[in-house]
């Protein structure tokens, strides 16, 4: 989308404030009208990401389909016990928890600051 696009669709969604208000806390709204199913909702969405790790698919997370199949699945650990995970993915072993790689942060900001001319 060039920026003539964004100018257009920055456009519509300010030409009616109170539509593109409701359309934001509709999700919200629903959510209080019936808390379990969107906590229900939320717990398959993360289920789906998890599934995408090697610890999410060992632990059979796509197959969870109750929040009791999840507590079994997935039982209750403390920092000592994720720490051997975590020091895995910091050795490189990314796919083991992250879904996707995370992002390079200091080459980031490195990239930020050599192009500081480009921002406003």
């Amino acid at each position: 989308m060039g920026i003539n696009g964004l100018k257009q669709r920055k456009g519509k969604l300010m030409d009616n404030p109170e539509a593109f208000l409701q359309k934001q806390l509709q999700p919200w709204y629903i959510s209080i009208d019936n808390p379990t199913s969107a906590q229900e909702k939320v717990l398959h969405q993360l289920l789906h990401i998890y599934g995408q790790t090697r610890y999410g698919r060992e632990h059979h997370a796509e197959q969870v389909d109750s929040q009791s199949a999840y507590r079994k699945a997935f039982p209750v650990m403390s920092y000592p016990d994720y720490k051997p995970l975590i020091d895995q993915v910091m050795a490189g072993d990314v796919e083991l928890l992250l879904s996707e790689p995370p992002l390079d942060g200091l080459s980031l900001v490195e990239q930020l600051k050599a192009n500081q001319s480009s921002f406003p």
